[in-house]
């Protein structure tokens, strides 16, 4: 590496001052090629840190005088990001989130922030480190190879809300990393994501909805896609139904559990994904197809140890894989396009709004917290609620 004449003779007047006011120096290694930083440490002796790139050290020296300033020592922290972070998954997540939770934060972890950050030591991860990573899993893509062709590429970027979820655990992770008095701030926090592409969510019409429907038969997979059909719950929601959850009269149910998968196997936790209990109605044919199954597990003779509606005639709980399976079964049966559990979530939505006008009442059967979450996800619906008030100013003023 080169360097211009007038900078080493500006280098060597700042080494020849060094530490003299306690702030460390930053100056031009040619020996070594490296630009160092250097400090007086607290037990009074020369520490150094060397950097490929000028702005490198510049910050390193910005950051360790800051820290100076602020009173926060300096602990000697080595750890890498992804041991620091391991830790953290097992001792303060793993015992105080759900165990969906933890298992969602593990997955990101292993899948998209260990393979690039995690051999950095977490005293060395900058902004723009997290930002590079959010810039190429939003640009990712892979080539396939085909057998006797040539290799394909195929996109296989994350969406919008996959970024969000890696900049949210590194942001939760660092931010206890900043109360342990190890880093000075999170970086994470102030990395932006890229402009999220709004998707209307897609869903079946109500002649759609009458021919799935149609095409579903009494068994416990069918009654459960039946169930979410027309109440919108969730698939962990719905397949988390117990007996004791309906009503005396049959007339509603409770919602107040799910069915997540923990440790591999398919297990029932008393909390809903908004940790509220919300009691919803239903019709009298949801009812009656209940029934039908209770008495067609009677005939099996199978049940469930937590009282669990649906179990299939083997005794086996709901697989969200499974019933996303029979789901597409069905649609190619009924003549419509293939959709997953989640959208017959959005197909009960949209059909509420379109057909009572009510967006409190869809937020309520919902389970949202915030009513402008769902305006924001059924903007497609609300739009043609407000079509019958267009049309009849037209014909008004016509």
């Amino acid at each position: 590496m080169k360097i211009a004449p007038e900078l080493k003779n500006s280098v060597a007047r700042r080494r020849a001052g060094k530490n003299a006011n306690g702030l460390g120096s930053v100056y031009f290694d040619s020996s070594k090629e490296r630009w160092v930083v250097q400090f007086i440490n607290e037990k009074g002796t020369l520490s150094r840190k060397f950097f490929e790139k000028k702005s490198d050290a510049d910050a390193h020296h910005r950051l360790t005088v800051a820290k100076r300033e602020m009173g926060v020592k300096d602990t000697g922290h080595n750890e890498t990001l992804q041991v620091y972070m391991e830790r953290w998954l097992e001792q303060t997540i793993k015992p105080n989130k759900a165990a969906s939770t933890y298992n969602s934060y593990v997955r990101t972890a292993k899948a998209h922030i260990f393979p690039t950050l995690g051999k950095i030591k977490l005293t060395e991860l900058r902004r723009d480190m997290i930002q590079a990573l959010i810039a190429k899993k939003a640009g990712e893509s892979k080539k396939q190879p085909i057998k006797g062709g040539e290799a394909r590429t195929l996109d296989t970027s994350l969406s919008h809300n996959s970024l969000r979820i890696i900049r949210a655990v590194l942001g939760s992770c660092l931010s206890d990393a900043v109360r342990d008095s190890i880093i000075l701030h999170n970086p994470a926090r102030i990395v932006q994501l890229p402009k999220k592409q709004r998707v209307s969510p897609s869903f079946l019409t109500g002649e759609q909805a009458k021919k799935l429907r149609a095409a579903l038969q009494p068994t416990a997979h069918d009654t459960l896609i039946l169930t979410m059909l027309l109440t919108g719950m969730r698939i962990g929601e719905a397949s988390g139904l117990r007996w004791q959850d309906i009503g005396g009269d049959g007339n509603c149910i409770t919602v107040q559990g799910q069915l997540q998968r923990v440790g591999g196997v398919l297990t029932y936790s008393s909390t809903t994904k908004t940790h509220e209990p919300r009691v919803l109605p239903i019709s009298p044919s949801l009812h009656a197809a209940f029934l039908a199954l209770k008495q067609r597990q009677k005939e099996f003779g199978v049940e469930d140890k937590d009282g669990l509606i649906f179990i299939a005639d083997i005794g086996a709980r709901m697989d969200a894989a499974v019933v996303n399976k029979r789901l597409k079964q069905v649609c190619a049966q009924a003549g419509l396009p293939p959709i997953s559990a989640h959208k017959l979530r959005h197909t009960a939505a949209t059909l509420i709004l379109q057909s009572s006008g009510d967006i409190g009442l869809a937020q309520k059967i919902l389970g949202h917290k915030q009513i402008s979450l769902t305006a924001n996800l059924y903007s497609h619906a609300t739009v043609e609620m407000l079509r019958g008030g267009t049309d009849a100013l037209d014909r008004v003023t016509s």
